[in-house]
C-alpha cells in the first residue's frame, strides 16, 4: 500500500511569510531552517510500552528529537544523491495522537513566491513510514521547483528507491527511539539480501511497469515486488559513473515532463538512449544481481589485488624511433603523460569497464573507492573529448589538455593514497587474528 497522500492547495498571491498552516502554538526550527516542527495539540491518549515499539519497529516521535530526525534524513538523501543542499521550499510537520496507522499527509502549497509543504505525522509511526514520508516530501520539492506551478507525480520507484538508500546509509542512528540507548551493530550486513530473496521468487518489474504500475502491483505481495525492484534499480542507478548526478537532474526535470520515461531518457543520455535500452541493461541487472548473494563477494584483500592489476594498464608504448616496444605496466598517471589522446581513450575505456564489473564484487566500503576511479576516468575522457571537438579551442589546446591531465592526476593521486589507507587497515586486521 502507498505510504503516503499528497494534497494540493494553492494560495493565490499571498505572501509566503503571511502564510501559518497550523494554529499558534509551540514551534521548532530544525538546525538547516528547512523543517519547522509543531508539538502535538493534544497528549496521546495511550502510552505505547517500550517493548511493543521495539516489536513492531515503531518510534515515538517528539519535537525536538523529530526536527533533528527530519535534517538526518535531509542530510543522508542529498549526500547519496550528491545533490547542493539549498534550502527552498520550507515543510511544516505536525505532530497529532493518532494510531499508527493513521494517514500520513504531505499538502504542498503553492505561492505565488514558491513553494511550503505541510507534512501530517502521527506521534508513533514506523521507522521506515517515517523515513519515507521525510524522503517523499524533499524529493517533492527538489522537482517542484521547475514545474510551473503544478504538483509533481514522482514515480513511486523514485521515493521507495532512495528510502531504501537512505536506511542503508543512516543506519541505526538515522531514527533513534528517544531516550533509549542505541545498539549499534557492527557487523557487516547484506542489505540486499531480502531484495534478492524475493526477486528471486517472484521475478522483477519491468522499468515500464515501475512507471506505470497497475493496481495490482501496488497491494500485498505485488507491492513487494514494486518496493524491491526499485530498491535495486535506484541502487544500480547509483552505480553508474555519474548516476547521482543523473538522477538529480531526472527529479529536477520531472517538473518539465507529464511522461517520467521521457526526463528519464534526458537525465541519463549519457547511458541510455531508449527505452529499450533501459530494459535490456536492467534486466541484465537483475540477473547478476539475483543470482548471488554478498557474501559471494570478494574479500578486501582480493578486490584490492584485482584493483592494483586494473590500474596498471598494459600499453605497447612506442619508441622514440616510432617502433613499437614491448608491452609495459603503466600507471594510470603515467599513461596520462605518455599515451596519446586516441589510445588513452581506448585504454581508459576498457578500464572503466572493467572497473563496473569490480565494483559489483568488491566489499561495499571499497566498491565506494572503485566507483570512484570510474568516474575520474569517465570524466576525463569525457572532457578531452570536449576540447577535441571546439574549433575556438585549437590555439590554446595544449593548454587545455594539460590542465585536464593535471587535474586528473591530482584526483588519481589521492584516490591512490585512500587506497593504501585501505591496504594497510587489511594489513592490520589479518596482523591482529581478524577475518
Amino acid at each position: 500500500m502507498l505510504p503516503l497522500l499528497v494534497a494540493f492547495f494553492f494560495a493565490g498571491g499571498f505572501p509566503v511569510r503571511a502564510a501559518t498552516p497550523f494554529k499558534p502554538g509551540m514551534a521548532m526550527t530544525s538546525r538547516s531552517g528547512q523543517f519547522v516542527v509543531f508539538a502535538p495539540s493534544s497528549p496521546a491518549a495511550e502510552v505505547e510500552s517500550p517493548a511493543s515499539l521495539t516489536a513492531t519497529n515503531l518510534v515515538r516521535l517528539e519535537q525536538g528529537p523529530l526536527a533533528i530526525i527530519c535534517d538526518r534524513i535531509r542530510e543522508v538523501l542529498l549526500q547519496e544523491m550528491g545533490a547542493a543542499s539549498l534550502v527552498q521550499g520550507r515543510v511544516y510537520v505536525r505532530l497529532h495522537a493518532g494510531p499508527p496507522t493513521a494517514e500520513i499527509i504531505l499538502k504542498p502549497i503553492r505561492f505565488s513566491q514558491g513553494w511550503q509543504y505541510e507534512l501530517t505525522l502521527p506521534t508513533r509511526v514506523d521507522r521506515t513510514r517515517l523515513v519515507t514520508a521525510v524522503t517523499h516530501t524533499m524529493l517533492q520539492e527538489m522537482a517542484n521547483r521547475s514545474s510551473g506551478g503544478r504538483v509533481v507525480n514522482l514515480p513511486q520507484w523514485l521515493v521507495e528507491g532512495l528510502t531504501a538508500q537512505v536506511l542503508i546509509a543512516g543506519g541505526p542512528a538515522l531514527v533513534p527511539e528517544p531516550r533509549r540507548v542505541l545498539v549499534v551493530e557492527t557487523t557487516p550486513r547484506d542489505h540486499f539480501a531480502v531484495a534478492r530473496a524475493h526477486l528471486r521468487q517472484h521475478g522483477a518489474l519491468s522499468f515500464s511497469d515501475m512507471n506505470l504500475p497497475s493496481n495490482a502491483q501496488l497491494v500485498g505481495a505485488g507491492w513487494e515486488t514494486h518496493r524491491y525492484s526499485a530498491q535495486i534499480f535506484v541502487a544500480s542507478l547509483l552505480r553508474l559513473s555519474g548516476g547521482n548526478v543523473a538522477l538529480v537532474n531526472f527529479t529536477r526535470e520531472l517538473g518539465n515532463y507529464l511522461n517520467p520515461q521521457l526526463a528519464f531518457l534526458k537525465a541519463f543520455n549519457g547511458h541510455f538512449r531508449s527505452a529499450l535500452e533501459i530494459e535490456k541493461w536492467w534486466s541484465v541487472t537483475v540477473i547478476n544481481l539475483t543470482g548471488r548473494d554478498q557474501h559471494m563477494n570478494w574479500t578486501q584483500s582480493i578486490a584490492l589485488q584485482r584493483l592494483d592489476e586494473i590500474l596498471h594498464t598494459a600499453v605497447q608504448a612506442p619508441t622514440a624511433g616510432g617502433e613499437l616496444a614491448r608491452r609495459q605496466n603503466l600507471r594510470l598517471q603515467d599513461g596520462l603523460m605518455q599515451l596519446d589522446f586516441p589510445q588513452q581513450r581506448q585504454v581508459f575505456t576498457q578500464t572503466v569497464r572493467q572497473l563496473e564489473i569490480l565494483q559489483w564484487n568488491a566489499p561495499r566500503d571499497l566498491s565506494r573507492l572503485v566507483l570512484d576511479y570510474r568516474k575520474t576516468l569517465a570524466d576525463y575522457v569525457q572532457e578531452r573529448g570536449r576540447i577535441e571537438m571546439r574549433a575556438d579551442l585549437r590555439n590554446r589546446i595544449q593548454g587545455a589538455h594539460n590542465a585536464v591531465i593535471q587535474n586528473t592526476i591530482r584526483q588519481l593521486d589521492l584516490l591512490d593514497v585512500i587506497r593504501e589507507d585501505f591496504r594497510r587497515t587489511g594489513e592490520t586486521e589479518t596482523a591482529g587474528g581478524r577475518p
